[in-house]
């Protein structure tokens, strides 16, 4: 891919114009034949993981490492060499991701592949830059003091429960991205199964143990640290899936497709999930969607995807606006003003809150048009 952009450089840089449709798509039919090439080729993951990420590596060192660029390209040419390397660095991990590769492993590789002084330059202030406004500790902290880490209530997981009915004792219920187990726990006190909480931050899941065990439902009710798109769960094990606001992570379609392994046949899903509620809607808030969430679609969207990805659509319901106001954005000002607090000054927190106050402005403005919608399907 490097050597293709470089080559539309070179042929480019004495003409007024620039083809770059002709050149693009060039690149990319490059990208996707080497693609092909490297996920054609049968592994045992198990006994050969170090041998083949190392040929990964070695596939896109070769790639990055021609015509060593930084002597030989003015700025203009290093520029497009800077996005090259990222999109080369992304397109690897993909293929490392499809493969099964798990992110920790991922990210180890992949810090011993910056190739040149100035990507090392970039990338540490890159990362510094990240850390300074993603500072997960901060986050996950905050989040952690908050009942419910999305907009949500106990009677919109309990309404939806209503639609569910192979539900005994001996079920097995699994809630991904279950934060502190909010929602977990109106599961456990309105049914008989055994839960298994799942979720990547390891602060939430102690969390949602302790509060297990302090309502004595530690027997019945079990958080584990886990990412809900690499689950160590065997197919067909649960009666019924959960997850409140966390499907997006992953996107819904996927979610759908890649969750419905795991349950059984005429298991049950039950998701919430950010949606339009009209075909049109103003262009900032349309915007601002489609950055966070790209997937977002209408209501009749989503139950087609559902459809297509193997379920019988039960039900669908819009939550209620209490469920974003009063029991999301306003059960935050305390612990906004606390936090404010606590790290002055501090740029991570000072985005974070920021950036929340704007959300609930946004949904204070255009909540006629979008909000939380729980899908209920039922696996065929």
């Amino acid at each position: 891919m490097c050597r293709a952009l470089e080559s539309f450089y070179r042929e480019t840089e004495s003409k007024e114009k620039y083809f770059f449709k002709d050149v693009i798509i060039k690149v990319f039919n490059s990208v996707i034949d080497c693609t092909n090439i490297l996920l054609e080729q049968k592994i045992d993951k198990q006994k050969k993981i170090e041998e083949y990420a190392n040929k990964i590596r070695d596939y896109r060192n070769d790639f990055t490492h021609a015509n060593h660029p930084w002597e030989t390209r003015n700025l203009k040419c290093l520029d497009i060499l800077d996005l090259t390397e990222k999109i080369t660095i992304i397109m690897t991990c993909a293929i490392l991701r499809h493969l099964g590769f798990r992110r920790e492993k991922i990210k180890q590789l992949m810090d011993n592949t910056r190739l040149y002084p100035k990507y090392k330059n970039y990338n540490k202030e890159n990362e510094e830059n990240i850390g300074h406004n993603f500072d997960f500790n901060l986050i996950c902290e905050y989040f952690a003091g908050l009942e419910r880490q999305g907009p949500g209530s106990p009677e919109s997981t309990i309404k939806a429960l209503s639609f569910i009915d192979n539900l005994t004792k001996e079920s097995k219920i699994l809630d991904l991205g279950c934060g502190t187990g909010g929602q977990t726990i109106i599961l456990a006190k309105n049914t008989n199964g055994n839960i298994t909480g799942v979720d990547h931050f390891p602060g939430f899941i102690d969390i949602f143990n302790s509060n297990a065990k302090k309502l004595n439902l530690q027997d019945r009710m079990e958080g584990i640290v886990c990412s809900m798109d690499n689950l160590p769960f065997n197919n067909d094990e649960f009666d019924l899936i959960w997850s409140e606001g966390a499907i997006a992570n992953i996107g819904f379609e996927k979610g759908l497709n890649y969750w419905k392994g795991f349950l059984k046949k005429n298991g049950y899903i039950a998701v919430t999930y950010e949606s339009w509620f009209t075909n049109k809607r103003p262009a900032e808030i349309e915007k601002w969607w489609l950055n966070a969430v790209p997937e977002t679609s209408t209501i009749g969207q989503n139950i087609l995807i559902m459809q297509k990805a193997g379920y019988l659509p039960v039900a669908a319901f819009t939550l209620p606006e209490n469920c974003w106001l009063k029991n999301y954005f306003i059960s935050q000002k305390a612990r906004q003003e606390e936090f404010l607090k606590k790290y002055a000054g501090n740029k991570t927190i000072e985005d974070l809150i920021g950036f929340m106050r704007h959300e609930e402005e946004l949904y204070s403005k255009y909540k006629r048009y979008y909000g939380y919608v729980f899908y209920i399907g039922k696996r065929i």
